[in-house]
């Protein structure tokens, strides 16, 4: 997967061990990998009850998930340098599939634990 994020214009550093391992793509996007569970990511959406929900790509696809982690980077970080170029080489791959445009972030309510 990072060699596919990679050909998106996006560095990315792995961590891990044969049990688990995360791909830090920018801070606050990180993809979790467990072989035979597949990947996992914040999908930068809240919960009702303000939990972050997570997005989730199969094991065995490591291709289609780079795309949808580069697509989120280009979603949460629309003000980095990178993203145009991003989205613009997402347009191009994946022949007939519609790329949603871009959307700024909206306001969102996080809800916080007292220490």
């Amino acid at each position: 997967m990072r060699t596919e994020l990679h050909t998106y214009g996006i560095v990315s550093e792995v961590n891990g061990d044969d049990t688990a391992a995360c791909v830090s793509v920018q801070a606050g996007l990180v993809v979790w990998v467990r072989p035979g569970a597949g990947f996992s990511w914040w999908g930068g959406e809240w919960s009702v009850r303000g939990r972050k929900r997570y997005a989730w790509g199969p094991p065995g696809d490591p291709v289609a998930v780079a795309r949808r982690v580069a697509l989120r980077f280009a979603e949460a970080y629309a003000e980095h340098a990178h993203a145009a170029l991003i989205t613009d080489l997402l347009r191009g791959v994946g022949g007939d599939r519609e790329v949603p445009p871009l959307v700024q972030p909206a306001d969102r309510v996080v809800l916080v634990w007292p220490v």
